[in-house]
């Protein structure tokens, strides 16, 4: 398989170049040109330039046959506005598939997000693919018009497979993901935490969906497919919380803030951040995703059509709390 990662130079986009590699493919890696391409360096990946927002700048370097892998967007994490959300998760996805189709790609591979379906499960209903999503945020907006986007473009003249998972961790993560800020926090004496950490939390280890992404990939027959990923069953956040704390021994003291007062504090950030222009300090919806059992999800037609995590949930923590000792 000749693959071809756009945003390959980042979190995910290298993790499915070490995967893609190992399994003997060959690999072309496109990113942006202001991204950091150290580790490619290291690895002797060259990363040629392109920019999403510019479907010709991408299109130049497909051929017949490709798999095209698309996992470059603005994170949830960035804060952003509408405008810019749109303009690279939207129509940015848009034209890396316009360009798959017009070079006769073999299949596009496209990660979403849960937040594409908002907080719409529940213990006695998770949600499934056939749930209506709501999302509730700007960056779950955008994703959800992508997905739209490519069911409509590319029905009948592509494979496409879409993956919603949701807040996926590992070594190289963007720093200012929810997950990598809870890794690191964990590494301090005192921590603070909002609510009771008693609610369920689904989470997800970059080597099983990169893994899920390049087995779907394939073998996957044509048409438009899309599937709830992650590593298993929601866990209960205090039980994340402590395996990161048993990893790094340093926590000595976890102090739970209350949701409302946490809510409150992060509505008024937002209101000042609006006025001078910024990004808040803590949002709302940070707030709720951390303290509220609303992302129930079922992961049975993945497990169906062959999906098997690679590394455990507690693998993924010492591996990842690893690599954070790594650059103290």
């Amino acid at each position: 398989m000749r693959a071809v990662v756009i945003g390959g130079a980042g979190f995910l986009g290298s993790h499915l170049i070490d995967l893609l590699l190992k399994r003997n493919n060959q690999v072309l890696c496109i990113d942006r040109e202001s991204c950091d391409t150290n580790y490619m360096d290291s690895i002797n990946i060259p990363v040629l330039k392109g920019d999403i927002t510019d479907r010709e700048s991408i299109e130049k370097h497909l051929k017949e046959g490709d798999v095209v892998f698309h996992v470059a967007a603005l994170l949830g994490a960035a804060r952003a506005s509408r405008e810019a959300y749109w303009k690279v998760n939207v129509d940015g996805a848009e034209n890396v598939l316009q360009a798959a189709i017009n070079k006769k790609a073999k299949a596009f591979v496209f990660p979403s997000s849960l937040a594409a379906m908002g907080p719409v499960g529940s213990p006695e209903k998770p949600m499934t693919e056939e749930t209506h999503p709501k999302p509730d945020s700007l960056y779950g907006e955008s994703k959800l018009e992508a997905e739209k986007r490519i069911r409509e473009l590319g029905e009948g003249k592509i494979t496409c497979i879409i993956f919603r998972p949701p807040p996926i961790f590992g070594s190289r993560f963007f720093p200012k993901s929810a997950a990598a800020l809870l890794f690191k926090n964990m590494q301090k004496p005192t921590f603070f935490i909002i609510g009771d950490t008693m609610n369920t939390f689904p989470i997800c280890y970059v080597k099983n969906l990169v893994g899920a992404m390049v087995d779907f990939a394939e073998k996957k027959s044509s048409g438009v497919h899309a599937y709830l990923i992650a590593d298993g069953p929601p866990v209960v956040f205090n039980d994340l919380l402590m395996m990161i704390r048993n990893e790094f021994g340093v926590n000595k003291r976890i102090i739970h803030v209350p949701y409302w007062f946490a809510y409150a504090l992060a509505w008024k950030f937002e209101i000042i951040s609006k006025i001078f222009g910024k990004t808040p300090m803590l949002s709302r919806d940070v707030v709720n995703g951390m303290a509220k059992s609303v992302y129930q999800y079922d992961i049975s037609k993945a497990v169906s059509h062959g999906y098997k995590p690679i590394v455990t949930l507690a693998q993924g923590v010492h591996e990842t709390a690893d690599w954070f000792k790594k650059q103290q």
